[in-house]
């Protein structure tokens, strides 16, 4: 879309006291949700509920205190077993 004239508007946002510039990404055209099961917009929608007002670095920490990343050894996959355990 970034390639397309007049898609997404890019912008830049200062964080914090100004020492993290970040890309502001904005769609400037309405999404095309029929590519969706309803299945999988409830799951888009449920993390789009969940992280809503949180700032990217929230975000960014945000798997980093879940139990499989906190349990598995850095550089390694971690299992699926884990799943049962996410907090979204």
């Amino acid at each position: 879309m970034m390639h397309e004239e007049n898609l997404v508007r890019v912008g830049e946002e200062t964080h914090g006291k100004a020492d993290y510039v970040g890309g502001n990404y904005c769609s400037l055209k309405d999404s095309d949700l029929s590519a969706f099961k309803e299945s999988e917009l409830r799951v888009l929608f449920a993390v789009v509920d969940r992280f809503k007002g949180m700032g990217s670095k929230a975000i960014r920490d945000f798997p980093h205190e879940e139990k499989g990343y906190k349990e598995t050894e850095n550089s390694k996959l971690i299992s699926y077993a884990y799943a049962a355990d996410l907090r979204i």
